[in-house]
C-alpha cells in the first residue's frame, strides 16, 4: 500500500514485489531520485534515477573485493539502433566471444 501525495489517499498496488520494492518509500527518497535526475521528469531519467537510488543495494568495500565483478566495459542507455531502445551499451569494443556480463 502507498499513498498519493498529493491527496494523501491510501493506494493498493497488486503488481510485483520487485516493482514495489522500486518505488519511492518517503518523500526523502523522491527528493533524492529527482535530484539523480539534475531535477529532469523525462521518463527516461526518472526511470535511471529510479534504478540508481532505489534497486542498488549498497555494499561495503570489503563486500566488493571478496564478491564484486567489474562492469565498467557496458553502461545503461538508448541504443543508436531505433529497434533496440534502452539496455546495456558498449563502451568499448568487444571481441567475439569475450564476456560482456555474467548471468545467473
Amino acid at each position: 500500500i502507498a499513498s498519493d501525495a498529493a491527496t494523501g489517499t491510501a493506494l493498493e498496488w497488486s503488481g510485483s514485489d520487485k516493482v514495489v520494492s522500486l518505488l519511492p518509500k518517503s518523500q526523502s527518497d523522491l527528493d533524492r531520485i529527482i535530484l539523480s535526475s539534475n531535477g529532469s521528469y523525462e521518463p527516461e531519467d526518472l526511470t535511471l534515477a529510479i534504478a540508481n537510488e532505489m534497486s542498488v543495494e549498497k555494499r561495503s568495500p570489503q563486500w566488493l573485493e571478496k564478491n564484486g565483478i567489474c562492469l565498467d566495459n557496458i553502461l545503461p542507455g538508448k541504443s543508436s539502433n531505433p529497434q533496440a531502445g534502452r539496455g546495456a551499451i558498449a563502451q568499448r569494443s568487444i571481441k567475439k566471444g569475450e564476456t560482456i556480463a555474467p548471468a545467473s
